[in-house]
């Protein structure tokens, strides 16, 4: 993972906190893929994919069905005590404006249909 992406992680971390989430892990990976950040939101589990970009907000890199298969997976080797609870799906992307200055995105519910 490279350093913007680690920074990215990280303030999406701060971030998710200062709106009252309870992070419950960061940069998480498997062979199959990685999910930037697991968090609750109340009762409800959400799995957030952070992409930085230099130019505009990038978009999403993973499809809908890796990310649901990663959730899947986190969810029976690390989520074991977590049931019965929703999942949602969100974005956080950032645009680097300098060293110490970015803007962030952060698209709640961003698999939505609706």
């Amino acid at each position: 993972m490279d350093n913007a992406k680690q920074r990215a992680i990280k303030a999406t971390e701060m971030l998710l906190q200062r709106k009252g989430y309870e992070v419950i892990s960061t940069g998480w990976s498997c062979p199959d893929g990685e999910i930037g950040a697991i968090a609750r939101d109340g009762d409800c589990v959400v799995f957030l994919e952070v992409a930085v970009g230099q130019d505009g907000f990038p978009e999403p890199e993973a499809p809908r069905s890796l990310r649901e298969s990663l959730a899947v997976k986190w969810l029976a080797t690390e989520g074991c005590e977590i049931s019965d609870v929703p999942v949602r799906f969100d974005n956080i992307s950032f645009i680097v404006v300098n060293d110490t200055k970015a803007l962030v995105r952060h698209h709640i519910n961003a698999l939505s249909e609706a």
